[in-house]
């Protein structure tokens, strides 16, 4: 070191008025990996806004102290040119050139003598003169560089670490996101109290902003004036929202639109064309998507990735950030052309998408399938409206019997139905556009199943008939095929999947009919899983009417035909549901009993808790018929454990018949001396009152002394769950069931 320069201070950073929130991860990844001896430079990358610098500066406060030398900021904002990073690196670390010629040979003399961590803050614009910082490595290995940047620097010597918004997902008072939002508001209003109420805005404001730190202090800018659902309302609304007035924040941060709106200019054409489109995305991409959709090339998602457009996350999926996209999305509305023929892109790319899924949904892979639509469910909800906003008949086509399945299967009936409904209403407003109307016509046999499961069956089978009308209409035989199922399907859910020979008779007349013309529309198209759809179906019918041969031998060729399509869900609902009903009813114990275990396995499988539930309860009647009461107990908690986990009034629908069974338990336990009382629950015995609630588990509660006692903790397990159930708590989100077909 020249002997006329002083010793530099150990620590020159820019003071923090603020304190800093969480990052307790980046700042343990980024404290790691400076202490790697092959790590001489790292580089923080992210969108303007995202909080670099700040991270920067406490990871070098942290670290000051493991360096001789300690740490120092080089702010490159105000350079205009890569020609003046030597003298403003110099400037920085207090050192004076001592000849005129050869400055940069001065510097790295002088930072060869130093251990030191040399942080180099908004490199973005300087991209040209990055090669200096693998030269200060080489020349000065007692030098780190931690370089910050919205693009990364594209050296051999570059350690990228790619920088996020803070969190904000989960429990609000765990989010990081949410504490910059309140510590920033409550130094505009000391007073600020975060109540209950406000919640979920301000979840819904750091969604918006997609937990950007700029984004949050701009926003809590403006608490004094909005509630904090006016702030989220606004953003959503526009980003020129995201500003603020405060003389201490640099112009070029003091809103959202002046650090995007350099960004925007310095991209190429191209890059503009492909970054605006990709905003057409929610919760995501792939590469194949993203070519798919917006035109573009590997080469041009890398460069929205070397520039902090869009990030590709450890899950292998690309994503950007959410002010990015409604900023792209504002520039790619200036075309309205195209924002129609992205939009048609889109909608086509997840309509194949879906229609790939449909042969596992209904075969041995539906939970495959179900992981793969779980993962692309905000790209599929918006294609789903594209479609039907734009009449895209062929796509709705692909797309329906996959949306159908899914939202069914995954125990949002809800959600799927009123996709479908809203989907509905857009294409009544097309009035008589031929593709419009048969699109409403294969939207009605869906929506028709929905209404039903969900427990508006006349409402479902009035949609379902409108749909079976219109698609008579048009030469699509297997849409008027799925129609059909569907309406027998519904008349059965009318009259009761759970009809025994004496229950009563019904007109099965409209039924049949409409059964054998969807089976013969089957055979003509030569498909063998709808054929064995109505044949099972065609059985549940003869099994009503007490014609348990024809019941026996329709079920069987479903069975064989279900077994060679690999249709698992629907092999399991034949077996034990079905043929194991007829074995029952026949008093063949031992057939009835091989059904159920084999069906069991099936359910066990594919995750099908409907299943379950109905075999074990099945396998628990067996055993109640022989006299086995013990092992009837243990088999009907074992169906009260799997149907806790249906939806509410899927769970209860279900659960009348194990009542019902279990009341039949009771009464024979009465009659025999064994104990449990002579209280028969019948099926309307659904409790419907908080009394009627506490009964049923009373009544659950006595059936755990039946069990022996090795068993009874779990089986004390069990029935709480079951008596919780009862009560109605149940999660949102549970596992698989299945019973309706394309």
């Amino acid at each position: 070191m020249n002997s006329m320069t002083p010793a530099p201070p150990r620590l020159k950073l820019p003071p923090q008025t603020t304190p800093f929130i969480g990052r307790v991860r980046e700042v343990q990844d980024l404290t790691r990996l400076l202490a790697d001896p092959a790590c001489h430079l790292l580089t923080l990358v992210g969108p303007g806004g995202i909080g670099k610098t700040r991270l920067a500066l406490e990871v070098a406060a942290a670290l000051a102290d493991q360096f001789t030398d300690g740490a120092t900021f080089v702010s490159l904002a105000p350079v205009s040119a890569a020609d003046y990073l030597v003298s403003t690196i110099a400037r920085a670390l207090g050192f004076e050139f001592y000849e005129q010629e050869d400055i940069t040979r001065q510097l790295f003399d002088h930072l060869s003598d130093l251990n030191l961590l040399l942080v180099m803050d908004n490199f973005e614009h300087l991209l040209d003169g990055a090669g200096l910082l693998s030269e200060i490595t080489a020349h000065a290995p007692g030098i780190r560089i931690l370089a910050t940047s919205r693009e990364r620097l594209a050296l051999t010597s570059e350690t990228v670490y790619n920088v996020g918004g803070l969190d904000f997902h989960g429990d609000l008072q765990a989010s990081e996101a949410a504490s910059l939002f309140v510590q920033s508001a409550r130094r505009l209003r000391p007073d600020f109290k975060l109540e209950s109420e406000d919640h979920p805005a301000l979840a819904r404001i750091c969604q918006l902003v997609g937990g950007m730190p700029l984004g949050i202090l701009l926003a809590a800018n403006w608490i004094q004036t909005l509630s904090l659902a006016e702030i989220a309302d606004e953003i959503a609304h526009s980003l020129d929202f995201l500003e603020t007035r405060m003389r201490d924040i640099p112009e070029r941060q003091r809103s959202i639109r002046a650090v995007l709106n350099p960004l925007w200019d310095g991209l190429t054409d191209e890059v503009r064309e492909v970054f605006q489109r990709t905003s057409i995305f929610w919760g995501g991409f792939t590469r194949a998507a993203f070519e798919a959709v917006t035109g573009g090339s590997l080469r041009s998602l890398s460069l929205l990735v070397d520039k902090s457009l869009v990030r590709h996350d450890d899950d292998g999926r690309y994503r950007m950030h959410e002010l990015l996209a409604q900023y792209a999305w504002e520039q790619l509305k200036k075309s309205p052309e195209d924002v129609q023929a992205t939009r048609r892109r889109h909608a086509r790319f997840f309509a194949r998408f879906l229609e790939d899924q449909l042969a596992d949904l209904m075969g041995d892979r539906p939970r495959s399938a179900q992981a793969a639509i779980n993962v692309e469910v905000e790209n599929v909800r918006a294609a789903w409206r594209t479609m039907a906003e734009l009449h895209m008949a062929q796509e709705i086509r692909q797309s329906a019997s996959s949306m159908w399945f899914y939202f069914l299967d995954s125990y949002l009936v809800v959600e799927g139905m009123e996709l479908f409904e809203q989907a509905l209403a857009l294409l009544e407003a097309a009035g008589d556009d031929a593709d419009a109307r048969f699109c409403r016509g294969v939207v009605l046999a869906r929506l028709g199943s929905f209404l039903a499961v969900n427990g508006a069956r006349e409402k479902g089978k009035a949609a379902i008939d409108e749909g079976v009308a219109i698609l008579r209409d048009y030469d699509d035989r297997a849409e008027l095929q799925l129609a059909l199922y569907n309406l027998v399907d519904t008349l059965m859910a009318i009259h009761g999947w759970t009809l025994t020979p004496e229950d009563g008779e019904w007109d099965w007349t409209a039924g049949l009919a409409a059964a054998r013309e969807g089976l013969a529309i089957a055979q003509d198209l030569n498909d063998t899983n709808k054929i064995a759809h109505h044949l099972y179906i065609l059985g549940w019918i003869a099994f009503t009417q007490h014609q348990y041969d024809e019941a026996e031998a329709l079920g069987r060729q479903s069975e064989a035909l279900f077994r060679q399509t690999r249709n698992l869900a629907m092999l399991g609902t034949v077996l034990g549901p079905l043929l194991g009903r007829v074995a029952e009813t026949r008093r063949d114990f031992a057939e009835g009993r091989r059904l159920r275990l084999e069906s069991l396995r099936v359910a066990e499988e594919i995750g099908n808790a409907l299943d379950l539930g109905s075999n074990y309860a099945g396998l628990g009647y067996l055993a109640y018929l022989q006299g086995d009461y013990a092992e009837a107990a243990r088999c009907y908690l074992r169906s009260v454990e799997h149907h806790r986990t249906l939806p509410p009034r899927k769970m209860r629908w279900v659960f009348s018949g194990t009542l019902v069974n279990i009341g039949k338990l009771w009464a024979a336990l009465g009659r025999s001396g064994a104990g449990g009382g002579g209280a028969v629950v019948h099926a309307d015995a659904v409790p419907p009152t908080a009394a009627r609630r506490a009964w049923a588990g009373e009544e659950l509660e006595r059936l755990r002394a039946l069990l022996p006692p090795e068993a009874s903790d779990g089986g004390r397990a069990r029935i709480v769950a079951g008596s919780e159930c009862l009560a109605g708590r149940v999660p949102r989100r549970s596992p698989r069931w299945r019973r309706q077909i394309r």
